[in-house]
């Protein structure tokens, strides 16, 4: 099984490749996004010693697309902003069970901050951010820096903001489509 595995790691870390250059264009068309594109295509063809066929890519396209979307509904990750913290265990978080662990409550502190700019922020969203951010805080074991709270609340304010486009000014859905009352 680890032969197996050993020949097959090639062509799915270089199809990989290709889903990230397709979320790359999703999320900042461009030149620098087609020739990123155009180089992964190239070399998953190369590892794979075949043609990228036009089905094989419009399903990597899909994955890509369903990628960057999950993507813009979760926090960045961590490591990503918070200087020192490596891959973090928690099991609960990486488990769906609780938000309670460092990454879960990273998340809450994100999708409070959110939820704050998407339904126009006040006192309550206000002591929410704070005491999410104290408990975070104590959990990492040290303060956030200035730096790392501007680039978490940037990211969670663009995603709120996102969101209140999609739910209307006042941030509240309506019942779906064809939903009786």
């Amino acid at each position: 099984m680890s032969a197996v595995n050993s020949a097959m790691r090639p062509g799915a870390e270089a199809a990989s490749q290709v889903v990230e250059a397709l979320v790359q264009q999703i999320n900042g068309p461009g030149e620098l996004a087609d020739a990123a594109i155009a180089a992964a295509v190239q070399h998953w063809e190369s590892v794979c010693k075949t043609e990228l066929g036009p089905d094989l890519l419009a399903s990597m396209r899909e994955e890509a697309a369903a990628l960057a979307q999950r993507r813009r509904r979760q926090p960045p990750p961590m490591e990503l902003i918070v200087a020192g913290v490596g891959e973090p265990v928690d099991m609960g978080y990486d488990l769906s069970l609780h938000l309670n662990g460092l990454r879960g409550t990273w998340h809450r502190l994100w999708a409070a901050i959110a939820l704050g700019t998407m339904m126009g922020a006040g006192d309550e969203y206000d002591e929410t951010v704070t005491a999410v951010r104290s408990q975070f805080e104590q959990l990492l074991g040290r303060s956030l820096s200035p730096d790392e709270w501007l680039r978490l609340s940037q990211h969670a304010q663009a995603h709120g903001e996102a969101m209140q486009s999609q739910f209307g000014e006042e941030g509240q859905a309506g019942p779906p489509e064809g939903a009786g009352s």
